[in-house]
């Protein structure tokens, strides 16, 4: 499976940013156009980061729901960093743990990993995009970057 990853703190609009970016509201399949030899593909679409899905969704369980969703491809978002689950209390682990994880079960990580950032202090790696001040931009101009960075219509 391929991963396409947005990655913020609280509040950064990744969710905002992914409904713009695929016109889908809650968890579903969706098809999206890429450059790729068959144009559309199936897609899952997970609007709600895992560490606060469902009062809290650790990587392992994370991995099984990707497996067994039918699709080649998903679109996701995870907290940057670890924190307590708002209303189970669970402390859900940093986006690196789930990316470990899917990694250990096989997925790709389509490059660039997306960071947004309501401020200018997310910490991301030399290859990744920052976004930020994110919380001053309207979700569809975040997802026309977005769309630009991973090549997809």
């Amino acid at each position: 499976m391929k991963l396409y990853i947005i990655i913020g703190n609280e509040e950064s609009r990744k969710s905002s940013t992914i409904r713009a970016l695929t016109g889908v509201r809650d968890t579903k399949k969706f098809k999206i156009s890429v450059p790729d030899k068959r144009n559309v593909i199936e897609v899952y679409v997970k609007t709600t980061s895992f560490q606060e899905a469902n009062g809290g969704t650790y990587p392992k369980e994370a991995t099984i729901e990707l497996t067994n969703c039918g699709c080649e491809c998903a679109i996701i978002c995870l907290w940057n960093k670890s924190a307590n689950h708002p209303k189970s209390k669970k402390l859900m682990p940093d986006f690196i743990d789930y990316i470990n994880e899917f990694s250990k079960a096989g997925f790709t990580i389509q490059s660039p990993k997306i960071f947004l950032d309501k401020e200018d202090i997310v910490m991301k790696l030399s290859t990744d995009i920052l976004i930020n001040n994110t919380i001053d931009k309207p979700a569809n101009e975040i997802a026309a970057l977005v769309r630009k960075h991973w090549n997809i219509k």
